[in-house]
């Protein structure tokens, strides 16, 4: 992440301030009453569903999903699971359904991201909530029977469409767009089970892309990742809801802010912008260092593998960095140099989105620990 201070176009989100009822699940409590209808296999029961419960299923979705408040009831309880903070690599239920055991999740694209070629072994049904996605799908008898992955096809998914997996499949979802994409995902209890089909062990190009050895569970690394993991994803909901027509939306936005996903109020909440805010490094034992690089001042902290660049911010920010990377908490105000407040804002905020640091609230007074 690299900042030009003097070039900085600072920016908040915008949108009516509405209080959000107690009934903010009420529409996707809907999509499950229908979906009781349907013939779904009880959860714990080795029988998959028949093919047109799952087309109904899919229908159902179908309409949801155009429905903004549909989104927003969904949304609401992503957030609660954001605030439990209940979070790990990949798909994460919001909901999943008493009985059925049939789980409800959001799914995440970065601009280039992709989880990879990967595998479901029972049914799906997948909708593209916001921006566009496309999905590779890769021929999985042929990939079996060569050891290799074989190219089946590609298509692409704009907003609004709903696919679904009935057999077996294996697909590569990616956002080859500049925006953050959004889907919601639908899916069996028993996806992930081996499907008994006599495939053979897992194919090699199925165990995934090689990931940083950063997140061993006995380093302190590991929480910022998964402080990075949440507040990505409260930011990705953030920039999406004021696109979403529904009087749900501002207050999911406050909701936003509150559990730290930006560094400001909104103008139109009424209250002063305020630039007291605290931020206190993920974990104490975590390590931070600085250098000059080709004019910039680069952070890096200490992982299992060595030490990671994690934000580089032009010259004008050098004794601000250096700052930071000597204290464990500390104010806005606190951030030496020749910095507007609007610039020392949007370095700390820059801090929170690499996960290094969180938001302790404002008007504290901090002290290293």
């Amino acid at each position: 992440m690299h900042i030009e201070l003097r070039t900085l176009l600072f920016t908040v989100l915008r949108g009516v301030h509405v209080v959000l009822l107690g009934s903010a699940a009420m529409r996707f409590d809907d999509l499950c009453t229908a979906l009781q209808a349907l013939e779904f296999p009880s959860d714990g029961e080795r029988d998959h569903p028949e093919l047109r419960a799952v087309l109904a299923a899919r229908s159902s979705i179908q309409d949801a999903v155009l429905d903004d408040d549909f989104l927003a009831s969904c949304l609401h309880l992503e957030l609660q699971l954001l605030e439990r903070n209940d979070l790990r690599p990949g798909l994460v239920p919001f909901f999943t359904m008493p009985g059925l055991g049939v789980r409800f999740a959001f799914g995440y694209w970065s601009p280039g991201g992709s989880p990879g070629p990967h595998e479901h072994t029972a049914w799906t049904i997948t909708a593209v909530c916001r921006n566009e996605l496309e999905v590779v799908t890769y021929d999985r008898e042929e990939s079996y029977s060569r050891r290799e992955l074989v190219l089946k096809n590609r298509f692409p998914a704009s907003a609004g469409k709903v696919g679904y997996i009935y057999k077996p499949c294996i697909h590569a979802p990616i956002n080859n767009s500049s925006r953050w994409s959004l889907s919601f995902h639908m899916t069996s209890p028993r996806d992930g089970e081996d499907p008994g089909d006599g495939c053979g062990d897992p194919l090699p190009g199925l165990l995934g892309r090689a990931r940083l050895d950063r997140t061993k569970s006995d380093h302190v690394y590991r929480k910022v990742i998964e402080t990075r993991r949440r507040v990505r994803r409260i930011r990705a909901i953030g920039n999406m809801l004021p696109s979403l027509n529904s009087a749900k939306a501002s207050s999911l936005l406050d909701k936003c802010t509150a559990l730290g996903g930006f560094m400001t109020d909104r103008p139109e909440s009424g209250k002063p912008t305020r630039h007291g805010f605290a931020l206190e490094r993920v974990h104490r034992d975590l390590e931070l260092s600085y250098r000059l690089d080709a004019g910039m001042a680069v952070l890096y902290s200490e992982t299992p593998t060595g030490s990671l660049k994690e934000l580089a911010v032009d010259s004008l920010g050098r004794e601000a960095i250096a700052f930071v990377s000597k204290e464990r908490s500390f104010t806005i105000e606190d951030m030496p140099g020749n910095l507007s407040p609007e610039e020392r804002l949007h370095i700390a905020d820059a801090l929170l989105e690499t996960g290094l640091y969180v938001k302790i609230g404002d008007d504290y007074a901090c002290t290293s620990d």
